[in-house]
C-alpha cells in the first residue's frame, strides 16, 4: 500500500497539491514517486498552477535524484483546459528543461493512457 506525505517543497495552495508516495506500485522500497493533482476551474488558473506544479517537481527531483522514479499527474478540469495543459506540458518537455530531462518515459501530449484525466 502506498503512503503519502506532503512534499516539503509543495506549495500550500489548494488548487495544486504535490505528495510524495513511497512504495507506489511499480517502485521498489528505495524508490519514490510524486503525485501531483491540479484542480483548474478556469483557463486563467492554468499558468500559475502549472508553474507551481513545475517548481514542486523540480524541487522533488533535486531532493530525490535517481531514487525519484515516477511522477503521477492528475488534472481535474474541463476538456478544453486539458488540451491547453497537454500543449504546455509538451512544450516544456520538448525544450529539454530540467523538468523534461527528469521524465524520459513521460507520455507525449495526446497520449492520455495513465494520465489521470477526469
Amino acid at each position: 500500500m502506498a503512503t503519502a506525505g506532503a512534499f516539503p517543497g509543495a506549495a500550500p495552495e489548494a488548487d495544486m497539491e504535490a505528495k510524495e508516495l513511497e512504495n507506489e506500485e511499480g517502485t521498489s522500497a528505495a524508490e519514490f514517486a510524486l503525485g501531483v493533482t491540479l484542480t483548474l476551474d478556469s483557463r486563467k488558473d492554468l499558468l500559475p498552477e502549472f508553474r507551481l506544479m513545475k517548481d514542486a517537481i523540480i524541487d522533488w527531483e533535486s531532493k530525490r535524484g535517481d531514487s525519484g522514479v515516477l511522477i503521477v499527474m492528475n488534472v481535474v478540469a474541463a476538456t478544453d483546459i486539458h488540451e491547453i495543459f497537454d500543449d504546455l506540458l509538451a512544450k516544456v518537455y520538448a525544450q529539454a528543461s530540467s523538468f523534461g530531462e527528469s521524465a524520459p518515459d513521460a507520455h507525449p501530449a495526446g497520449d492520455t493512457s495513465g494520465s489521470g484525466r477526469e
